[in-house]
């Protein structure tokens, strides 16, 4: 069911990505969906659940953009294992983790896809507008992430994925005397 709660979810979110416009005065920045969703992933499944969700969501993100097909990707894929990575160390279920990671992200990954393009040729502009996109994206992701990573929460408890969450007092094993 994980995998099923994936796919929807994934084109749930490409969809709802290419089609809402990018802010203009902060450089074109999209709503970065996508990354929440491997965001998502990566602080809640193991590594191998993250690199399908990053790949899947890179290939959307590519095949329905013009970018070349799979910068995205490779993006996408460092910063789910990086992300990973340290998810023990960080508070996952945290508001205020979601809204860093977010934020970082959106900014690594844009400075990433910019500099990939760049080094292709594939992009010619000033290095302010690459900075002004870094920061929107970044103010994108802080907002994005959270939202997106407590509906994914929400809708992975609904179908059993995680389990709700209970209260340590609530033990059945404890009795009262």
């Amino acid at each position: 069911m994980i995998i099923a709660v994936m796919l929807f979810s994934l084109i749930a979110g490409a969809v709802v990505q290419s089609v809402l416009p990018g802010i203009a005065f902060l450089g074109r920045a999209r709503l970065p969906i996508l990354m929440s969703i491997v965001i998502y992933y990566s602080l809640v499944r193991e590594r191998g659940i993250v690199l399908t969700a990053a790949v899947l969501a890179g290939i959307l993100e590519d095949a329905l953009s013009p970018l070349p097909l799979g910068y995205s990707a490779v993006c996408l894929s460092i910063l789910g294992i990086v992300v990973n990575r340290f998810k023990d160390d960080l508070f996952s279920e945290s508001f205020l983790t979601t809204i860093v990671v977010g934020a970082a992200a959106g900014i690594m990954i844009s400075a990433g896809m910019s500099i990939l393009l760049w080094k292709g040729d594939l992009i010619m502009d000033p290095f302010w507008w690459i900075v002004l996109k870094a920061v929107g994206s970044g103010l994108l992701g802080a907002v994005c992430v959270p939202t997106v990573f407590y509906m994914m929460m929400g809708l992975d408890r609904m179908v059993g994925n995680v389990q709700e969450k209970r209260h340590p007092f609530d033990d059945e094993a404890i009795r009262y005397i």
